[in-house]
């Protein structure tokens, strides 16, 4: 989908503690001018309004021969909902600056980066004409399996051997009928819940998007192979709020949600956030609910994507700790540069329980960054023959999937990142003063009553070339990876 010159590019660390990069940590003024409050702290319970066994994938797959060449003919969904969310620069801003900028690899540029060629590659999905592709994929003991707008889903065995021919989610939601069978509107997300060893399939579903009810089916697969059978649930989301860029993560008492809320399709207002009932969905039972906050816009002026935390590695959470939710601020748009963390406890029993708090060190001051990137959505330059019209957005506005948390003999760790200007300017940048860069950050908590601190935080620049579009993720040694798009 990318430029000839576009590539992936991961770091990697032996220890965390062994990472040349610059630090600073600390913890922002936790005043009440700084906790701006949600919308609303009256939990809502929403009930699946469909449910059903669908087919197993393999007879899907099976009988969707044609499906390959119709995803690639397509054009597909273009997300304008993207624009929508404004960012006002503050008049009485600071000047801005990178506290954690990586300018080279290492000191004195003598830190190589040491990585071997990927193990296997191999062609996802094809969507032509796809703007953007929204490509999302996870991966299991076993196989990979991908998304793309359009509906468009594949799966892989760990030999990049398909399993099957690509295959339309609204296929998989057939038994419910409803949009949730008739559209593939994009959207789409994949999850693998390693505590159950299942696969979770989710997208929006509409008939227009300035005309609710709005619809986001689930599906959980019955057993360990992605290629059997699901449970699929088709959930109304509340009231007139337009679910865009929905972002989901397994944690042991249910499935966190997050949405862009946008009412009646149009207005921009702020975050939803979301609990499903996750151990009724795993064993298919009808009644499974949500529950529900409107976090509202007041969170954050600088970002429109709030993202939930979700659980990775060998060792799980404490018992009954909540998820984590997590939003940046920006002090061209805000008070301070800092990340804003939420706890989500969910009571599906008395759901008049649940709670959507702030925690005690929210927010969470971090070093200095600019996020603010140029108007519109032409932000990334690329290589000729691209002109101006051909250039991609940033998505600087947001935290970047996954909030990935692991647990590391009772240190916590929370692991995400973001795109900054690694050049920062005063006021907005035009496209000739932007250079994308990717900030990550590794968050620590040494007990289940402790507080998060910043552990690891950097933007890596180390020359010219923009990047962008990242994600981060942890193993069970410590080891960091950041990845993300490149363009020159």
């Amino acid at each position: 989908m990318f430029s000839r010159k576009k590539g992936l590019f991961l770091v990697t660390t032996i220890a965390l503690l062994g990472l040349a990069f610059v630090v600073r940590t600390g913890h922002a003024q936790t005043s009440a001018a700084n906790k701006a409050q949600i919308a609303s702290n009256v939990p809502i319970v929403g009930r699946a309004v469909g449910f059903a066994e669908t087919r197993p994938v393999r007879e899907i797959m099976a009988a969707g021969d044609s499906v390959d060449l119709e995803l690639k003919e397509k054009a597909e969904e273009i997300n304008e909902l993207n624009t929508v969310f404004d960012r006002k620069l503050r008049a009485d801003a600071p000047p801005q600056k990178d506290g954690a900028l990586q300018s080279s690899f290492g000191k004195d540029g003598r830190f190589k980066v040491n990585i071997p060629l990927p193990i296997l590659t191999f062609e996802g999905v094809g969507v032509n004409g796809s703007a953007p592709p929204d490509t999302v994929g996870a991966v299991g003991p076993n196989d990979y399996v991908e998304a793309v707008n359009g509906g468009g889903i594949r799966i892989w065995d760990k030999a990049g051997v398909p399993r099957g021919p690509a295959f339309k989610l609204s296929s998989l939601f057939a038994p419910l009928g409803g949009v949730a069978a008739a559209n593939d509107n994009g959207d789409a997300l994949v999850l693998y819940d390693r505590i159950a060893n299942r696969w979770i399939l989710t997208q929006f579903a509409f008939a227009s998007t300035t005309t609710p009810p709005y619809h986001q089916p689930i599906a959980v697969s019955k057993t360990s192979d992605p290629t059997g059978a699901y449970w699929a649930y088709d959930f109304i989301m509340p009231g007139n709020e337009f679910p865009d860029y929905g972002k989901i993560g397994s944690w042991p008492d249910g499935y966190y949600f997050t949405d862009r809320q946008f009412t009646l399709g149009a207005t921009y207002n702020g975050f939803g956030c979301f609990a499903f009932d996750r151990a009724k969905m795993l064993v298919g039972d009808s009644t499974a609910t949500y529950v529900y906050f409107n976090a509202g816009p007041a969170l954050s002026n600088a970002s429109s994507g709030m993202i939930p935390s979700d659980y990775n590695g060998l060792t799980p959470p404490p018992a009954g700790a909540p998820n984590v939710f997590s939003v940046f601020i920006d002090d061209a748009f805000d008070a301070a540069d800092a990340l804003r963390l939420f706890n989500f406890h969910a009571d599906f029993a008395v759901p008049a329980n649940t709670t959507f708090l702030e925690r005690p060190e929210s927010p969470l001051a971090v070093a200095a960054f600019a996020s603010a990137n140029p108007a519109g959505r032409a932000d990334i330059e690329e290589p000729p023959p691209a002109v101006a019209a051909d250039y991609l957005d940033s998505i600087g506005d947001r935290l970047m999937l996954r909030l990935q948390y692991i647990n590391r003999a009772g240190i916590e760790l929370l692991t995400t990142c973001h795109t900054v200007n690694a050049t920062p300017v005063i006021g907005t940048p035009t496209v000739a003063q932007y250079q994308a860069a990717t900030r990550h950050y590794v968050l620590q908590k040494t007990t289940p009553g402790g507080t998060y601190s910043v552990l690891d935080q950097a933007t890596f620049a180390p020359d010219t070339t923009e990047r962008w579009m990242g994600s981060t993720a942890l193993d069970n040694a410590g080891n960091l990876a950041v990845g993300y798009s490149t363009s020159s």
